[in-house]
């Protein structure tokens, strides 16, 4: 049996745990640009990883269907502000 699930679940509490002491640390820095600089190295990290995959090949369909495009960026929107109140109320001190 495999405790995989365990070790990464224990991993992402200690993540969660110490990334506050991270931003705090940022905390001279308004956090809509910490928010930004998260966003851009996020996006090039990504178009790296799917280029050396070569997995592009779904863009193209995705393009294609409205509905689900709007779905993704209400939620990338979301995701957004959900990440802006975290950094900006521990930079803020609460």
């Amino acid at each position: 049996m495999s405790n995989k699930g365990l070790t990464y679940g224990i991993l992402a509490y200690i993540l969660w745990g110490v990334l506050p002491l991270y931003w705090y640390l940022l905390r001279a820095i308004p956090a809509s640009e910490i928010l930004v600089n998260r966003i851009i190295w996020s996006l090039v990290f990504l178009a790296i990883l799917l280029s050396i995959r070569r997995r592009w090949g779904w863009v193209k369909p995705f393009l294609s269907q409205p509905k689900t495009i709007l779905i993704i960026c209400v939620s990338a929107i979301l995701i957004a502000i959900n990440w802006f109140i975290y950094i900006w109320a521990i930079n803020a001190g609460y």
